[in-house]
């Protein structure tokens, strides 16, 4: 099993600006949702992680990129598609920018 600064490595090689988020940051983000439908799309991306022994929550760009899951240090391992938008990020909590 990977360890996470394997995965963080990993995900840096990829998207250079990704920070590491915590797991109670994505459900609070998940949960403060504008809407029913984007509620249930983020929970349901966060639920997909949990077939992963290990995941690393990451954001592209805490100024405004993509949140994901990274659960390999292969190019392809990981989970995309968290959001509708990208978002941004302030050290505690994520917010929507509204630009995809």
């Amino acid at each position: 099993m990977k360890t996470y600064r394997e995965l963080l490595d990993a995900q840096l090689r990829e998207w250079p600006n990704s920070r590491q988020l915590k797991p109670y940051m994505l459900l609070h983000w998940a949960h403060s949702a504008p809407d029913a439908d984007q509620r249930y799309q983020r929970m349901v991306a966060i639920a997909g992680t949990t077939q992963h022994p290990r995941v690393l929550f990451y954001i592209t760009n805490p100024e405004g990129g993509y949140i994901g899951a990274r659960y390999g240090t292969d190019p392809e391992q990981y989970i995309s598609g968290f959001g509708f938008y990208k978002a941004t990020f302030n050290g505690a909590y994520l917010r929507d920018t509204g630009a995809m």
